[in-house]
C-alpha cells in the first residue's frame, strides 16, 4: 500500500516521473535525480517499507535480486572501475527518503 507523501510511492504509482531502468512485480530500478556518480541508480521495493527494520524478507530478497540483475548492465554500459552499493536506515545514518532503497 502506498504511503501518502512518499515520493518513491508516487513514482511506483506513476504519479511522479522517473527514468526507469528495470521493473518487475516487486521492484523498480530508476536513475537517481541527484546522482553522486555517472550511472547512479536506485532499487526500491514497490511495497512501502521505511527501512531495513520494516521491509519484508521477500521484498528485501527481491531488491537484492534486482540489484544483482542491473549491476552487470551498469558494468557493461559504463565500464566503471568499481561499483558501490549503499543502503541507509534512519536520518542519523543519512537516509533522506524514508522508503527502503539501495543505491548502486
Amino acid at each position: 500500500m502506498p504511503k501518502a507523501g512518499c515520493i518513491f510511492c508516487k513514482i511506483v504509482c506513476g504519479e511522479a516521473p522517473c527514468a526507469r531502468v528495470f521493473e518487475d512485480e516487486r521492484t523498480l530500478a530508476f536513475m537517481d535525480i541527484q546522482p553522486l556518480s555517472r550511472g547512479h541508480l536506485l532499487v526500491i521495493p514497490k511495497q512501502h517499507a521505511e527501512n531495513l527494520f520494516e521491509i519484508s524478507a521477500e521484498d528485501l530478497t527481491a531488491v537484492a535480486m534486482t540489484s544483482h540483475r542491473v549491476a552487470p548492465v551498469l558494468r557493461r554500459v559504463l565500464e566503471p572501475e568499481g561499483l558501490r552499493v549503499i543502503q541507509l536506515n534512519g536520518a542519523a545514518a543519512g537516509q533522506t527518503v524514508f522508503h527502503y532503497h539501495s543505491h548502486l
